[in-house]
Formats: C-alpha cells, sequence, structure tokens
C-alpha cells in the first residue's frame, strides 16, 4: 500500500524531474489540498513582509515596487499601499502578479516552486484522464483511496501479482510521458528565457 508524506517546497524544488513525478503519484489525492496550503502560506508571509515594508516608509531591497524612484514619501507610501491592497484582493500570488507590478520578494523563490508544482500537477492530472478505464481504476485505487495490490484484485478479479505488473507498468508510462513534457515545457522555457535574457529553468 503506498503511503503519502510531507511534501515541502525546499524538497520539490531541489528534487529531480523524476523525484517531483513520485512526490505527485505517491501524493497525488491531497497534492491540491498541498497547493492551496503552500499558496496561502507563502502568500502571507510575503503580505507581512510587504505589510512590514509600508511601515518603514521606505523602499527597501527585500520589496520593490516599480514606483520605487519617486522621490516623495507620500506617493511612495500610497503605491505601496495600493499594491498592499492588490495583493489582498489577489486569490493567489503568481509570478505573472509579481512581474506585472515589478515586485521583488525574499519569497519569490517559493512563489516560482508553486507555480512548478502547479504545472506539474495539472500534467499528470490531463495524462492521467486519458488513460484506459481499467489502469484509472487501479491508478486510483492504489494512490487516491490507498488500496492494497489485494483489495484492487478482488475487485477486479484479478491476482495480487498481475495488479502489481500492471500498476508498475502504468506507472512506469505516465512517468515516462510526464517527463518527456516536462523537458519539452524546459526547452520551451529555455528558449523563451534566452530572448528574454534569461530566467528560471523548472526541469531542475
Amino acid at each position: 500500500m503506498i503511503k503519502s508524506y510531507s511534501i515541502s517546497l525546499e524538497s520539490y524544488r531541489n528534487a529531480s524531474p523524476e523525484e517531483r513525478v513520485d512526490m505527485l503519484l505517491d501524493n497525488y489525492g491531497r497534492v491540491p489540498a498541498i497547493i492551496k496550503t503552500k499558496s496561502q502560506i507563502t502568500k502571507d508571509k510575503f503580505l507581512s513582509e510587504l505589510e512590514n515594508h509600508r511601515r518603514r516608509g521606505s523602499n527597501g531591497l527585500d520589496v520593490r515596487v516599480k514606483t520605487s524612484s519617486l522621490s516623495d514619501p507620500t506617493a511612495r507610501d500610497g503605491i505601496t499601499n495600493i499594491v498592499l491592497q492588490k495583493v489582498l484582493d489577489c486569490e493567489e500570488i503568481t509570478i505573472a502578479f509579481l512581474e506585472e507590478y515589478e515586485l521583488t520578494t525574499n519569497y519569490l523563490v517559493d512563489f516560482q516552486t508553486i507555480e512548478i508544482m502547479k504545472k506539474d500537477y495539472s500534467l499528470l492530472d490531463s495524462i492521467l484522464s486519458n488513460l484506459e478505464e481499467t489502469n484509472l481504476t487501479i491508478i486510483n485505487l492504489y494512490i487516491v483511496e490507498k488500496k492494497s495490490f489485494s483489495e484492487i484484485g478482488d475487485t477486479l478479479k484479478k491476482s495480487k501479482d498481475t495488479v502489481r505488473r500492471d500498476y508498475s507498468s502504468i506507472r512506469l508510462e505516465l512517468k515516462s510521458e510526464i517527463l518527456e513534457n516536462i523537458k519539452l515545457r524546459s526547452e520551451e522555457l529555455a528558449t523563451n528565457n534566452g530572448r528574454k535574457g534569461g530566467g528560471q529553468d523548472d526541469a531542475g
């Protein structure tokens, strides 16, 4: 029976693409909740960072806004308050949001990791949805409902060993397809970043 385990942003960030896929498969049923929780925690930390910056009344290096060159303190504070409100109103902080307001933050790398996790999970979810029905049932029973191979065998009228072999084969095929897509995504990102003059690769 497969066991779920905690996924930290640091462990996901430092993992290879193969390890990331294993993390998602092993925790498939919990990943949306993990992403939601990590996103909210990181957003709250960013809000605290931005609020501390606002209270200092200066444009520190931890958080900068695109109007940081303004010499009028009142204007600077007003702009910071506007950005703070936009962060409060924003359902989730994305890299696109940070880029739109030219914000830098100590938690930028965490936001980047969360976006990579979301992309990986969306890719896995899409591939799983296209599985043949019996294969999808095996995957769901094993990685979501945490059934043993014996229990799955009873449900599908197959032997435990047959289910074990089927699962191993399905998982290998899934990983191969997901890794191929991650590789293509990484190559596309590298090409786009090359045009822009640099950026972070998500392929590990």
